[in-house]
């Protein structure tokens, strides 16, 4: 299992910027000092067995990743909000 780290925006969206992790604890640890100027920003790991991109993607379901401008799905992918 790969653990990645979102951060949701101000229209409910979740947005990914390629970090994803190979424990929990390394998605946790860079999620405590991530955006660390937005404390409040919400913040999310999921797990998930299928690689993501390494770009930035935005998903309003945890599941379809879109990049940047929309369109179909760059990819779908089962996720664990954890």
């Amino acid at each position: 299992m790969k653990y990645s780290l979102l951060e949701q925006h101000n229209d409910g969206s979740w947005w990914y910027h390629g970090n994803t992790f190979d424990t929990w604890g390394e998605a946790d640890d860079y999620r405590r000092r991530w955006i660390w100027w937005d404390e409040k920003r919400n913040k999310q790991i999921i797990g998930h067995d299928d690689d993501l991109p390494k770009e930035t993607l935005y998903t309003y379901d945890l599941n379809h990743f879109y990049t940047v401008g929309g369109g179909d799905p760059v990819c779908t992918i089962k996720t664990d909000q954890l």
